[in-house]
């Protein structure tokens, strides 16, 4: 099916949403779908719309979005349903909590941490039953294969180390531990913003049982996070055993190793704006996970860095 124009898709959206004074496209994230905000007087809401018919996704980010309210957790409430492709919510603003700490005093960051803590606990309390994917060692397979295709076998195809590559990043995560918990399953800085004195979270449809620690190193060993915030974040582990710091560090080089899949498969898809993601993952799995250069992955790190001057 032919993807429809922007012009196309605001044309619809007038169309189908009543009062509609003017149409703006917002940035993407690394999905497919696109966002519009759309005018109505002095309100406005956001239309997130998918290329095609995707009753599933939808049907899942509605039932997902009472879970997390019933939690207290805060989302975009949903206003209307347009077919099958297209989900109006409340527009719940720009500011995202990567642009709010790029600026942010030691004083404010700290007060973030511990709304943080708030929403990790609120989000593992959240009844299991609520998703049906799991974060399991097959799934944690999927994401490492991801990564041999679409970073390591894409950015440097000449290298030939990629099936022992796999064998190593694989008998490090066989140590995670199976017990599981409810997790928003991309929760970093760019998916949560800042609304009054709120923190309120997006794209979370992807909600699983994941590994106990997953939610809280997604977090810690953002990409996107200045190493300043980082370290700050990073005293939420502070009262945790040896134990469950070698938990927290495995979770993260599973985390890690996937993000970057993520931006390979976008680099190589004319998405060149997650290049600058590359170097900052890189670093959390060499300072904060402590492989050494005469691994596999830290090889193909320096040959990585030499090769694009990183």
């Amino acid at each position: 099916m032919k993807e429809k124009t922007d012009q196309e898709v605001i044309n619809h959206l007038k169309h189908n949403v009543s009062g509609v004074e003017r149409v703006s496209r917002l940035a993407g994230d690394a999905s497919t779908r696109n966002y519009f905000r759309l005018f109505t007087g002095d309100q406005s809401i956001i239309a997130m719309v998918y290329p095609e018919n995707n009753s599933e996704e939808i049907n899942r980010i509605r039932a997902l979005t009472q879970s997390y309210t019933e939690a207290g957790l805060n989302v975009p409430g949903i206003v209307d349903q347009i077919g099958d492709n297209i989900l109006l919510q409340e527009d719940i603003g720009d500011i995202s909590l990567q642009n709010y700490l790029s600026d942010a005093s030691e004083e404010k960051i700290l007060e973030i941490k511990n709304d943080i803590q708030i929403v990790l606990e609120q989000l593992k309390n959240i009844p299991p039953g609520k998703t049906g994917f799991k974060m399991d060692l097959d799934k944690m397979r999927f994401e490492i294969d991801f990564f041999i295709y679409n970073f390591v076998n894409r950015f440097i195809p000449s290298w030939k180390s990629g099936k022992e590559l796999r064998e190593e990043i694989l008998q490090k995560l066989e140590k995670i531990s199976t017990e599981t918990i409810f997790a928003h399953r991309d929760f970093h800085s760019r998916n949560i913003f800042i609304k009054g004195n709120s923190l309120y979270l997006i794209d979370f449809q992807d909600s699983l049982l994941a590994p106990k620690y997953y939610d809280a190193v997604s977090f810690v060993f953002d990409s996107y996070l200045e190493s300043g915030a980082r370290e700050i974040f990073f005293t939420i582990f502070n009262d945790k055993s040896d134990l469950e710091l070698e938990q927290i560090y495995l979770t993260a080089y599973q985390r890690n190793i996937k993000a970057l899949g993520t931006f390979g498969f976008q680099y190589f898809a004319g998405n060149r704006k997650f290049f600058h993601s590359i170097k900052p993952t890189i670093n959390n799995l060499r300072n904060n996970i402590h492989f050494t250069e005469t691994s596999l992955l830290g090889t193909f790190f320096s040959l990585l860095e030499k090769e694009y001057q990183i």
